[in-house]
């Protein structure tokens, strides 16, 4: 089981991007269980600087890395790929039990037996506290080209769907 864990929410002018999401989260429930959770992000004001604001995000997320069976997090200083390579490295890296289908349960496990998931960390607007993103197995980057972190959550999603379409040689990637 994936665990989508996404520092704020998409708020205002983001609220578009829900529908895509959902729609690929409902295409890679064929493949994959997947929840997501939100988690609250820290706003910076004059007494709080980005810094601080990561380091708080970062206890928040902190206990999730503590019961992960895997970590993934999305950063401009991850290793970047194209779609093939990121299908081919997603299967070799993850361990193939984290990646079984299956519903999942409110008491967030699924009905892959799965107990420990692997978790997706997508930061705030600031990104990821450095000691967070050290910490994690493998660090991504989508592109080199800055992004809003509510667009980061749309296009994982739609890379993670072509990735298991690449993976099984079913038609979708071009």
């Amino acid at each position: 089981m994936i665990q989508l864990l996404m520092v704020g929410g998409l708020k205002g002018d983001f609220r578009y991007l829900a529908p895509g999401i959902d729609e690929y989260l409902k295409r890679l429930s064929a493949y994959v269980a997947i929840a997501v959770q939100e988690v609250k992000d820290e706003p910076v004001t004059a007494t709080v600087s980005p810094e601080m604001a990561m380091a708080k995000e970062a206890e928040r997320l902190m206990p999730y890395f503590q019961k992960a069976a895997y970590t993934l997090v999305l950063s401009e200083r991850g290793e970047k790929y194209d779609s093939p390579s990121f299908a081919k490295t997603w299967f070799e890296r993850v361990p193939p039990h984290l990646l079984q289908a299956g519903k999942i349960h409110s008491n967030g496990g699924s009905g892959a037996g799965v107990t420990q998931p692997m978790i997706v960390v997508i930061g705030g607007a600031w990104g990821l506290a450095p000691a967070l993103i050290d910490q994690a197995d493998w660090c991504l980057s989508l592109s080199s080209m800055t992004m809003t972190h509510q667009h980061v959550r749309l296009l994982f999603l739609e890379q993670l769907y072509r990735a298991y379409k690449i993976h099984r040689g079913e038609p979708y990637h071009k």
